[in-house]
């Protein structure tokens, strides 16, 4: 943005946004009735899943539960951070099946 002689911003600008999002968790929270401390916000799906993971995951103990067919950033983040996939299969009708996810549970799945 070219600026004519004698003119000054009179805003600061930066090119990156607050990194902890205040203003926008402010809005949500008066919107949605939720205390701003307990809004996570990311940098789309894939980063807030990747995240998630690290935060109550822990590497080669910890395993998660996905039931194909679902979005492949939850095996492919396990993957990275070296969380055991289990799989159970929604049903033929496109439903969870509860029953295989309650036994594939165990005292590491999160």
């Amino acid at each position: 943005m070219k600026i004519a002689s004698g003119h000054r911003l009179t805003k600061w600008y930066n090119r990156y946004p607050d990194p902890h999002q205040l203003k926008v968790k402010e809005k949500l929270s008066d919107i949605k009735k939720v205390p701003v401390e307990n809004i996570f916000l990311g940098n789309g799906s894939d980063e807030c899943i990747d995240i998630l993971q690290r935060a109550f995951c822990e590497p080669a103990v910890d395993n998660i539960i996905i039931c194909p067919p679902t979005y492949g950033m939850y095996e492919v983040c396990a993957n990275v951070n070296n969380i055991q996939v289990k799989k159970v299969n929604l049903t033929t009708e496109f439903q969870l099946d509860l029953e295989a996810i309650e036994n594939a549970i165990d005292e590491n799945t999160k």
